[in-house]
């Protein structure tokens, strides 16, 4: 059972006054106001542990020092289990990973995850049972060795080989997603990296792999972006309309300090691609309303988003 630390690495008043608020209606055994705290407290450490991982300074081990906070206060919470099983797998620890997205696949009460959730965990579920067999396989061949067992090493490789084909098969079906227009489909790694060669020329990408975020559009060279770059852009591309600094602010994660994105923080961001991207004025229609700057995508440009089955957006 993990133990509780010092709130050293997420702002940590915010999470002292949960706790205080909870241990306070413990006194009093109100235990339906502590389980409101605790739920407030447990929703904190798995917005931070997000942050963490898909940050603009991404950091694996405080995103995991989070989502463990957060299962300590509550076990079966599927999307803190989800994430868990994300990190865990990529650092190879599959049988731990496994169990993870086994319990992310239940869902509590009140929490569930989404369909496309769901999906992926079934996916990272089988490969992660598929890895662990294939280490199995390894120790099984090296006890083989023994001169005093009895084991037939033709069909113990063909049952690896099969099963190895077959799990990675399915994982490369399914590791990539490209929406259009609000429709989802999964790509292959071979579907995706031909997709991002042979897009029209008049399709704006954004792809997303791990922590690697980029813009693409026709024949320039792609810019590298930071998460947050990335989600504005991303919120921009979709809209129809023209949207200021401050709706584009809305519902973004929080900095990699902890602060809160403003329509300040935005503008800072929009000032940085407009450098940094030499073909920006044909992509994004800028106008002054009053004292007022809004954006969107240019018309007769086209928006699609590609991005890893892992790479979790809010």
């Amino acid at each position: 059972m993990w133990e509780e630390v010092e709130e050293s690495f997420i702002p940590s008043n915010e999470a002292r006054v949960y706790k205080q608020r909870r241990k306070e209606a413990l006194a009093k055994r109100d235990f339906a106001e502590a389980d409101r705290w605790r739920e407030r407290l447990v929703s904190l450490y798995v917005h931070h542990g997000e942050t963490y991982k898909f940050g603009d300074r991404p950091d694996p081990s405080l995103a995991m020092t989070c989502l463990r906070e957060a299962l300590r206060l509550q076990p079966e919470h599927p999307v803190a289990n989800y994430r868990y099983a994300h990190l865990l797998y990529k650092e190879k620890a599959y049988a731990e990973a496994a169990m993870h997205f086994h319990k992310s696949l239940t869902p509590t009460l009140t929490l569930q995850l989404n369909d496309q959730q769901s999906y992926i965990a079934n996916i990272f579920l089988v490969n992660c049972g598929v890895l662990i067999a294939r280490e199995a396989m390894r120790e099984i061949e090296y006890l083989s060795g023994n001169e005093h067992a009895d084991y037939d090493l033709d069909v113990v490789e063909r049952y690896e080989e099969r099963m190895l084909i077959e799990s990675e098969q399915m994982l490369q079906r399914h590791m990539f997603l490209k929406t259009t227009e609000g429709a989802t489909e999964y790509l292959s790694r071979d579907q995706y990296d031909e997709y991002r060669v042979k897009a029209p020329r008049d399709e704006v990408l954004l792809c997303a792999e791990e922590e690697a975020f980029e813009l693409q559009f026709g024949s320039m060279r792609p810019v590298q972006l930071d998460k947050l770059s990335f989600l504005v852009l991303r919120k921009l591309f979709s809209s129809d309309k023209f949207l200021q600094g401050g709706e584009l602010a809305e519902g973004l994660p929080a900095t990699s300090r902890g602060s809160p994105v403003t329509s300040v923080y935005v503008r800072q961001i929009f000032s940085r691609l407009h450098r940094e991207i030499p073909y920006w004025d044909e992509l994004v229609d800028t106008i002054a309303t009053g004292n007022r700057t809004e954006r969107k995508l240019r018309d007769g440009l086209r928006f699609t988003l590609l991005y890893h089955a892992s790479v979790v957006l809010p």
